[in-house]
């Protein structure tokens, strides 16, 4: 349902009613909202916004906010396009005049190539904020480290992404936020701005498989069906972001009175032989670590098949997670020996650790090497991080995992650790 609009004072004011035809239950009540609309003027409360600048921002905020309260709106959107560091001072603003306030802002996903970033209000953990990021888009490390403050101030990242006809740098996009729905919380496609849910959901089922070799889960995430941004903005007003972010409507026949599940919730963890998988299950394991792009995967499913043992979480009948003891091959010991000048001979190695993007940061890394680690039947444990992987280092801190030696290896060209468990 379009919003209703009125002209008050010059003020377009939009009341979002909640969307109507979806299979859920999940529904905030209407939003009352300024929108804001780059050309509009009066007394400088509305301003360009393609011309608003950071110095200039934190004036027009304090008028916006107060014409917000006088109208009685519970939020704001800045229908302009804006640049990245006014962006963070718009929300940092909002966020310090007015907290509860739901707000929606248009900015460009490249920062002039400015080697810092300013990092948004670090003490905005539950901001009711939309930021929509519009290309051109700065290259990936450093538009992924933007979403990630963003993410972390409790924001929610929708990027319009370019066409996939767009070349390299739009195909480098697309797979990034396909792959981080952590970082990139909802998406659409420039060249279908004006999607029907059954071609939003056409466009998303031929991106994943154009990118990803592992099936798609069952189902939809709640904000498919959420086909304007007003709707999200409605819902980020009344319901937390994670939480947003994690409701999934299963496959199956749709009942309009019932609840979304949350990813997560019904997980089951496994720990079993290679011989009691079964072939589905090999291949759809291999295809998460292949997914990965971290391991060289002419060697994976051979030594999947000797592991000593194998660890895999499911939701709704897919394979979400895996890990894994294996038995190193022997030739691949001897190299290691000579490079890290360690004996690692009788070693199970600890690997192949893949978790499916929507289920990062549910702690299921930790948990399954945990699960590992005690099934070892006492065998030395050794595991091998790359220097820069950050994030799995983490993962090994967390499960009481050292790091005992460093070595430059030859074949991935960079720094590795080899990582053990710390009682030994």
């Amino acid at each position: 349902m379009k919003p209703s609009c009125e002209n008050i004072d010059s003020f377009i004011v939009e009341t979002i009613q909640p969307p109507k035809g979806v299979p859920f239950n999940k529904k905030p009540p209407s939003l009352k909202i300024i929108v804001l609309s780059p050309g509009l003027s009066s007394d400088l409360t509305f301003v360009n916004a393609n011309i608003l600048t950071n110095q200039s921002a934190i004036g027009h905020v304090n008028q916006w906010v107060q014409k917000a309260a006088t109208l009685g709106c519970d939020g704001i959107k800045l229908a302009g396009l804006i640049g990245y560091k006014t962006a963070v001072t718009v929300i940092a603003e909002i966020n310090r005049l007015a907290p509860d306030l739901c707000f929606s802002i248009t900015s460009k996903g490249m920062a002039g190539g400015q080697a810092s970033l300013p990092s948004v209000n670090p003490s905005a953990s539950s901001l009711s904020c939309l930021v929509n990021w519009v290309a051109p888009f700065d290259p990936i490390p450093l538009f992924s480290k933007r979403l990630k403050a963003f993410a972390k101030s409790g924001i929610w990242n929708h990027v319009v992404l370019p066409s996939p006809k767009g070349g390299a740098d739009g195909t480098n996009v697309i797979r990034f936020a396909l792959a981080n729905p952590n970082l990139v919380h909802s998406w659409s496609v420039f060249d279908n701005a004006q999607y029907t849910l059954e071609k939003l959901f056409e466009k998303m089922d031929l991106l994943y498989s154009r990118y990803f070799s592992y099936p798609l889960l069952p189902g939809r995430p709640i904000w498919h069906y959420l086909n304007s941004d007003d709707h999200l903005m409605a819902y980020l007003s009344h319901y937390d972001r994670q939480q947003l972010g994690r409701w999934w409507i299963p496959s199956g026949p749709y009942d309009s009175q019932q609840s979304p599940i949350e990813l997560g919730s019904r997980l089951g963890y496994h720990y079993v032989q290679p011989d009691k998988l079964t072939k589905d299950q090999l291949d759809e394991i291999c295809q998460l670590v292949a997914a990965g792009g971290s391991v060289n995967t002419r060697w994976v499913r051979h030594n999947l098949k000797r592991a000593f043992l194998i660890a895999f979480v499911t939701e709704m009948g897919r394979i979400v997670g895996n890990s894994s003891l294996k038995h190193p091959r022997p030739e691949y010991i001897d190299t290691l020996n000579r490079q890290a000048g360690m004996d690692l001979s009788g070693y199970l190695e600890r690997g192949y650790t893949s978790v499916r993007p929507e289920y990062r940061g549910m702690g299921l890394g930790t948990r399954l090497l945990k699960g590992l680690t005690s099934r070892a039947d006492g065998k030395p444990i050794f595991s091998l991080i790359a220097e820069d992987n950050t994030a799995t280092q983490k993962i090994a801190t967390r499960n009481n995992t050292r790091k005992v030696a460093t070595f430059f290896s030859r074949k991935a060209k960079k720094e590795m650790g080899v990582w053990m468990p710390a009682n030994r």
